[in-house]
């Protein structure tokens, strides 16, 4: 094998260059030779410019490509959104060209006499722009190009709804849009004057300025002698702001008597609005909630000030911080919180519009230690009815099974604390008659239970079961209870009729 050498290789090279010449010329001419047939541009190549495209891609031009474009025209469309405000409906691909024949798009300009000449064989597609008024058709095209992009800009600026104005250093007004001329005296002078005092050394600068009827925010940038100003118009945004502080001195004035404490948090979840209670409860200074700290903060403070339960360690604690703000954002948030010096609080998480959330702090302190009292109370009776031998069940005013001792429930088999359905007078009275079914009294006891008076009640005597009798007691109770006492005797220990 003879290897080729550097001299070899650059002879290669020098070879391709013209190699690639004749192929486009030969792609130009096959193009040309296929139009033929319908008439043919200008043949004056000083009012012409071509572009041959291969597969979509600029292959050649010639006077096609201004040298100060800002605009990559590398392929078929960028040349198309090139062209496309002055001859509109150009395929989007080159494929969208029928193949045989040239096709003409005329300008859509008032008194503009160019063409665009369409053609395409395959893979290679020709565009020609025609331009018989000038010599340079090209550097003409780019040049309506951009007077049409500063003539829509202008028209942007001048319709826009927002005051624009242009000034020189010294506040002098060199230009403005509609908008601010229909301003007031007093605010187109308080933008200009905005404008004088802008500072320069700033690529942006925004500022609030105030005029004789509406506020503004003026943004402006500097150019080399002048500045330019956007105002826009956020009086009512000021009413809002108002409004809103307004609002929240009512707040807290209505919140500042109540025995509560409340602690609004906004989307940012930074304190905005708390009130003097919330200082009671949770000892937190005043400062400290003034300067409005944010969600973690304020529980952080709360751990410090052991105002809530102390956490294992800080991750589960920040994951519960974060669990707290989630289930309050949904409204699903209650806890107590048993504090140090036997104290409770309840903890109330609820959604707020915007979303801003509120938390409320009650201390219950008070209704937990009546709710201990009351329960040990309840319990100190169920212990006195257990101790009791004989059966004991006592019914509400409805008529449902309120209570009974240990004694009736190993009596008659019933266990109420276990059953999810309430038991009616009805319910243990057949569970009475199964339990003693040589008894006959059980159907008079219903309806003296049920609706008889205080002197309906009375004791009734009747045969249990073989030798044993039973003494049914009956006797009324405060609010429209009844108590039923059963003693069971063996036949011996019956009384003598008198």
């Amino acid at each position: 094998m003879i290897p080729i050498s550097a001299i070899s290789a650059a002879g290669l090279l020098a070879l391709s260059l013209p190699v690639s010449a004749i192929v486009l010329w030969l792609i130009g001419r096959r193009l040309r030779e296929d139009a033929k047939p319908v008439t043919a541009p200008d043949p004056d190549a000083d009012s012409l410019c071509e572009f041959l495209f291969h597969d979509g891609f600029l292959a050649d031009h010639h006077a096609g490509i201004p040298e100060d474009t800002d605009c990559p025209l590398t392929s078929w469309s960028e040349i198309r959104a090139w062209f496309a405000a002055r001859f509109p409906g150009l395929p989007e691909c080159p494929t969208g060209i029928p193949e045989g024949g040239e096709h003409r798009f005329l300008s859509c300009s008032p008194g503009d006499s160019a063409t665009l000449c369409l053609s395409r064989k395959g893979n290679d597609t020709r565009l020609v722009l025609v331009d018989p008024q000038v010599r340079d058709p090209a550097t003409r095209h780019e040049i309506l190009r951009l007077r049409q992009m500063a003539d829509n800009f202008r028209r942007i600026l001048e319709q826009a709804p927002a005051p624009v104005l242009k000034t020189d250093r010294d506040g002098t007004l060199l230009w403005h849009n509609a908008a601010f001329g229909h301003l007031a005296d007093g605010d187109r002078d308080a933008l200009r004057h905005a404008l004088a005092t802008a500072d320069c050394r700033e690529e942006q600068h925004e500022q609030r300025v105030n005029g004789t009827t509406r506020s503004y925010t003026v943004t402006t940038s500097t150019e080399e002698n002048a500045i330019i100003g956007h105002a826009h118009d956020i009086s009512a945004l000021i009413r809002a702001e108002s409004a809103q502080r307004d609002f929240v001195q009512t707040l807290a004035k209505t919140f500042a008597h109540l025995s509560t404490g409340l602690a609004v948090f906004d989307r940012n979840r930074q304190l905005v609005l708390f009130n003097p209670a919330l200082v009671d409860l949770t000892s937190l200074p005043a400062e400290f909630l003034s300067n409005r700290p944010h969600l973690m903060g304020f529980f952080d403070r709360l751990r410090d000030q052991q105002v809530m339960p102390e956490p294992r360690n800080y991750a589960d604690w920040k994951s519960h911080v974060n669990e707290v703000t989630e289930r309050a954002s949904d409204g699903l948030y209650e806890e107590t919180w048993t504090l140090p010096d036997d104290l409770t609080y309840r903890i109330t998480g609820r959604p707020h519009p915007d979303g801003a959330i509120a938390f409320l702090f009650e201390d219950i302190t008070a209704e937990v230690h009546l709710a201990r009292r009351f329960r040990s109370q309840l319990d100190l009776r169920q212990a006195a009815l257990d101790a009791l031998p004989d059966p004991v069940t006592i019914f509400g005013p409805d008529g449902i099974l309120a209570f009974c001792n240990k004694a009736a429930m190993e009596h008659l088999h019933i266990d109420p604390e276990s059953s999810f359905a309430d038991m009616s007078t009805a319910d243990l009275l057949a569970v009475c008659k199964s339990r003693f079914p040589d008894a006959l009294t059980w159907t008079k006891l219903e309806p003296t239970l049920i609706e008889g008076t205080a002197r309906d009640l009375r004791d009734w005597n009747d045969t249990a079961s073989g030798d044993q009798t039973i003494r049914i007691l009956l006797r009324d109770l405060p609010g429209g209870a009844r108590m039923m006492i059963l003693k069971v005797a063996a036949a011996m220990d019956r009384p003598l009729p008198a």
